[in-house]
């Protein structure tokens, strides 16, 4: 499954990337590549989470 990475400036000057096909899935970061690191751990706990229930 591929899914798309939408990635914002916040008003307190960090990004914040959010998964369009999963909205529930978002994080932040001080770096575009912060951000990228961070998705894929939160993806993997989401996904954790979901086989878990």
């Amino acid at each position: 499954m591929k899914c798309t990475l939408v990635i914002k400036t916040g008003q307190d000057g960090f990004f914040i990337g959010q998964l369009k096909e999963l909205p529930e899935v978002f994080t932040q970061g001080k770096t575009l590549n912060e951000v990228k690191e961070n998705i894929s751990d939160v993806l993997e706990m989401y996904l954790e989470d979901l086989i878990e229930k």
